[in-house]
C-alpha cells in the first residue's frame, strides 16, 4: 500500500475507521485490534493519499510496537492503554481530515 497523490477518502478508509472505532469504544480488545489491523494493513492493495496513508501507517507502526503480555513488554513497547490512545488520535485525524502534524 502506497500513497497516491489525489484521491478522495474512500470506503476502504471507512473499513479502517470501523475497526478503530470498535477498539476505541471497547467492543474489541487491544490484542484483537492489533491482530486485525495488522492483517488489514498488510493485505491492503488500495493506494491512499499521502496524509491518509501516513495516519494509517503510523497506527500500523504503533500496532507493531504493542506487546500484550506485560511480562514481555519493555520500555519501548506499547501497552493496551497506549495503543488505545494512539488509535484514538488516529481516529480523530481520519474523521476530521488530516492536517499538518
Amino acid at each position: 500500500m502506497r500513497p497516491a497523490r489525489s484521491e478522495s477518502m474512500s470506503n476502504d478508509v471507512a473499513d479502517y475507521v470501523g475497526l478503530i472505532r470498535a477498539f476505541t469504544s471497547g467492543k474489541i480488545s487491544a490484542r484483537r485490534f492489533e491482530e486485525q489491523y495488522m492483517a488489514m494493513f498488510k493485505a491492503a492493495t488500495r493506494h491512499f493519499p499521502e496524509p491518509i496513508y501516513e495516519i494509517l501507517n503510523d497506527l500500523f507502526l504503533d500496532c507493531d510496537e504493542y506487546v500484550a503480555d506485560p511480562d514481555l513488554r519493555d520500555e519501548d513497547d506499547l501497552d493496551d492503554q497506549q495503543l488505545h490512545e494512539r488509535a484514538t488520535q488516529a481516529l480523530t485525524k481520519l474523521e476530521t481530515g488530516p492536517t499538518t502534524n
